[in-house]
C-alpha cells in the first residue's frame, strides 16, 4: 500500500482531571520532521510520542498539539497554586486603589494566568497513560488518512503509466511505415533531380535512415521502467524516493525518444509522454 505524507486527525477524550484532544497535522517533507506542542506539565510525553512516531512513519512533517481544559467544578480538586493566587489577587487590588480608571480583574481573568493553575500540584499518571493511548489511536487515525489518499495517488499514477505504455506502443506500430515512407520520399527527390537511382544508393540511404530512427532500444528500456514503477506502487511502503528517480529515468528514456522523432505524429505522443511523467512527477512528491 502506498501512503500519503498528507493528512489529519484529530482525537478527543475525557478522563477525571480534564478533557483533552490531540491533532496530528502532516504534510510533504523529504524526511520525518515533527513538532510537538503540549503544555509545559506534559513535557515528558515527547520523548514516548516521538518514538510512537518513527515507529510508524517514514516520511513527512507531523506536527502533534495537545490541547487541556481543566475542569472547573469543586468536586474535581481545580490544581490552584494559592501562593501564586494570592500574590495577583494583592497586586491586582493595589493597582485598583492607585487608579479607578484600571478595569479590575475578574475571578475568571487571574485564574487564567499562568501558573495559578498548576497541573503539576496534581497527581497526572493516569491522565498522562489516557493521553498516550489516545495519541497511538490519532497515529492510527492518520495512517488511515494517509493510506486512503496514497490510494488515490496510486491509481492516478497507474492511469498515467498505461497511458504511456499505449502511446509507445502506437509510436512502435508507426515505426515500419515511417520508414516505408521516408523511402518514397527519398525516391520522389532522386527523380525530381531528374538523377538515375541507384538501388544500392538507396539502400544505404534507407539504412542510415533506420539507424538514426531506431527507437527499439529506448521503448524497451521504457517498458522495463514503467513494469518496475507499476511493481513499487504494488510494492508498497516508503517508496516515494525511488518512484521519484524512476520517473528521471522515464524522463530520459522518453526524451531520447524525441531526439530520434521521424514525424509530427510521434513528436506529439512523446509530448503527450512527458505531460504525464510531469504529472505524475507532482503526485509522487505527497508520496511517503
Amino acid at each position: 500500500m502506498v501512503f500519503s505524507m498528507t493528512g489529519f486527525a484529530r482525537t478527543t477524550r475525557q478522563a477525571e482531571l480534564a478533557q483533552f484532544t490531540i491533532e496530528l497535522k502532516s504534510v510533504n517533507h523529504r524526511f520525518l520532521d515533527v513538532q510537538i506542542n503540549t503544555p509545559e506539565a506534559f513535557n515528558m510525553l515527547e520523548f514516548p510520542w516521538r518514538n510512537l512516531l518513527r515507529e510508524n512513519f517514514s516520511r513527512g512533517r507531523i506536527e502533534c498539539f495537545l490541547r487541556i481544559q481543566w475542569f472547573s467544578a469543586p468536586q474535581s480538586g481545580l490544581p490552584i497554586d494559592e501562593a501564586l493566587l494570592n500574590q495577583l489577587i494583592k497586586t491586582v487590588e493595589n493597582i485598583a486603589q492607585k487608579s479607578a480608571q484600571i478595569h479590575q480583574a475578574s475571578p475568571i481573568e487571574i485564574l487564567k494566568w499562568p501558573g495559578v493553575i498548576n497541573p503539576n500540584l496534581l497527581n497526572l499518571d493516569t491522565l498522562q497513560n489516557s493521553i498516550l493511548e489516545a495519541f497511538q489511536e490519532t497515529i492510527r487515525a492518520l495512517q488511515k488518512v494517509r493510506a486512503e489518499e496514497g490510494k488515490q495517488i496510486a491509481l492516478f499514477i497507474e492511469e498515467r503509466l498505461n497511458k504511456i505504455s499505449a502511446l509507445a506502443e502506437e509510436v512502435r506500430l508507426m515505426l515500419p511505415e515511417l520508414i516505408e515512407l521516408q523511402k518514397q520520399r527519398l525516391i520522389k527527390k532522386f527523380e525530381e533531380a531528374n538523377i538515375n537511382l541507384d538501388p544500392e544508393r538507396l539502400a544505404q540511404e534507407m539504412v542510415l535512415f533506420a539507424q538514426r530512427g531506431d527507437v527499439a532500444e529506448e521503448l524497451g528500456r521504457l517498458a522495463i521502467h514503467l513494469k518496475a514503477v507499476k511493481n513499487l506502487l504494488t510494492q508498497g511502503g516508503s517508496v516515494g524516493r525511488k518512484l521519484d528517480f524512476m520517473m528521471q529515468e522515464l524522463n530520459r528514456e522518453v526524451n531520447t525518444l524525441g531526439s530520434k522523432s521521424m514525424s509530427a505524429d510521434v513528436t506529439q505522443k512523446v509530448v503527450a509522454m512527458k505531460v504525464c511523467i510531469e504529472e505524475m512527477r507532482e503526485q509522487i512528491q505527497n508520496i511517503e
